[in-house]
């Protein structure tokens, strides 16, 4: 039986898992993003990916990915592709989207009888290229007699290292979001520690080797990993790593653009909204926008 095939969103990670999944090489495997440069570069560049033009063109299609950039454009994805589609389909939403659009998300699915997956997605974009990310798998269970849902199980096994189930997709969305709020404090603390070395005249260098060799209670691999970059100068950067070093070190003077008020302070404000709140469209790096800008 032919089965086809659908990825929505073309993003930092989006982009690298369509990347990985199409190593299958699927027959029937597409792929839709709203900027059409980028949809016709990928699949110019890609000879197993095949691009649709409008989301009204998804009904045909039995498995529907999606990786979407915030909680805005997954309302309007899931409104219209659930509304168009009909029974007997699987969801998969990578997004990183609050408690409450997930569970939403699942009702919609749940209405045109078919299977609603919440999957949170921890890892980067090079780990999503090269199948090591962490999964949590929320939702619907994978029925393993279909072979539609066999299928989804490879693809996940695939693109990465280990998975979790969890039985409700708000717990999911909820970890999610909690992690990340927890990866902005690690990211912004290591900046600042960086720049407070640069207003006491300490060498940067020593300061990260003092912090390597010491193994105490501020190493962690985040700062083994990304210390030593963010004082690297012509790198080649990650987009992750891109917008810390340009938000945080091209400019050693940022503290001065927000009130000289301790960075941390402000993230461990934003940090409490983001956990009690359920923001998840919110992620660490539209938080060190945010903190950048001084809102």
């Amino acid at each position: 039986m032919r089965i086809k095939y659908l990825f929505i969103g073309l993003g930092n990670i989006g982009l690298p898992l369509v990347n990985r999944i199409s190593k299958f090489k699927y027959e029937h495997f597409y792929v839709y993003d709203k900027n059409k440069a980028l949809l016709t570069e990928t699949t110019k560049k890609n000879n197993f990916l095949k691009p649709i033009n409008n989301l009204n063109d998804t009904t045909d299609f039995d498995i529907i990915f999606t990786c979407l950039p915030d909680s805005k454009t997954v309302k309007l994805v899931y409104k219209k592709i659930t509304t168009i589609n009909t029974k007997n389909k699987i969801f998969v939403d990578f997004s990183t989207i609050s408690p409450e659009i997930s569970k939403n998300n699942e009702n919609l699915v749940k209405k045109i009888r078919s299977s609603y997956l919440q999957v949170p997605i921890f890892g980067s974009p090079n780990q999503a290229m090269n199948g090591t990310l962490y999964l949590l798998i929320a939702g619907s269970k994978l029925d393993y007699k279909k072979n539609n849902n066999k299928i989804v199980n490879k693809i996940l096994k695939n693109i990465s290292r280990e998975r979790k189930y969890i039985k409700k997709v708000e717990v999911a969305s909820s970890l999610k979001i909690i992690q990340n709020g927890l990866g902005l404090i690690q990211f912004t603390a290591i900046a600042e520690s960086l720049l407070r070395c640069e207003d006491q005249k300490i060498n940067s260098k020593l300061f990260i080797e003092t912090v390597l060799n010491a193994k105490g209670m501020a190493f962690s691999p985040l700062f083994e990993y990304y210390a030593p970059k963010l004082i690297k100068k012509n790198q080649k950067k990650t987009a992750t790593l891109n917008l810390v070093y340009k938000d945080l070190n091209e400019n050693i003077q940022l503290t001065n653009n927000i009130s000289n008020l301790s960075l941390f302070k402000q993230t461990f404000a934003i940090y409490k909204k983001i956990i009690r709140n359920g923001h998840g469209h919110r992620s660490h790096l539209d938080l060190l926008r945010f903190l950048k800008n001084g809102k």
